[in-house]
């Protein structure tokens, strides 16, 4: 019997892929659901105030990142996730806008 959840937005913290297995990671657990981290990711288009791509198995909620290394994430629970070349740059222009709207 398939269950649906409705889980505010921000109260995800991540989501994680691995093959076809997508974990929803949020503040009372974890939820899995089968599909492919891009349909997740294109669902999600209207909430770029939120999610964003650090490495092609994870998309992160930017509000509870604590940190950035040169290879890694660091969530604000002290879990760190690794940050892929391929999307530094992005990573490091979203942080520093939503930097400039706190000043």
């Amino acid at each position: 019997m398939k269950t649906e959840y409705r889980i505010p937005m921000c109260d995800i913290l991540y989501f994680e892929s691995n093959l076809r297995e997508v974990r929803i990671v949020w503040k009372n657990g974890i939820l899995k659901e089968y599909n492919k981290l891009d349909v997740i990711e294109k669902k999600l288009e209207g909430e770029k105030e939120y999610f964003l791509r650090i490495h092609k198995s994870y998309l992160v909620n930017y509000h509870y990142i604590a940190g950035i290394g040169y290879d890694r994430v660091i969530m604000n629970t002290g879990l760190e996730l690794p940050l892929s070349r391929k999307y530094q740059k992005q990573v490091d222009e979203m942080l520093r806008g939503q930097m400039e709207k706190i000043k």
